[in-house]
């Protein structure tokens, strides 16, 4: 598991980093995991929310990420 900062460059790298793995995964060229394996996990304290791969909700996570950073 790789941790990213909650600023504008960690939500970044996160999302680039998420989309180059889900892109690899389905293309074929990374054979470590399956895109089913492919789910974010986000821990905040002792909780964790699992999110889905399909595009609208990568698409709305990175969306309010981008927002609730600019909340900040």
């Amino acid at each position: 598991m790789r941790k990213y900062e909650f600023t504008k460059d960690g939500i970044k790298q996160m999302y680039n980093d998420s989309l180059e793995a889900i892109l690899d995964t389905l293309d074929g060229s990374s054979n470590d995991f399956t895109i089913d394996q492919l789910d974010i996990e986000i821990t905040i304290g002792n909780k964790q929310i699992i999110v889905p791969t399909d595009a609208d909700t990568f698409d709305a996570l990175f969306s309010f990420l981008a927002k609730a950073e600019d909340m900040e």
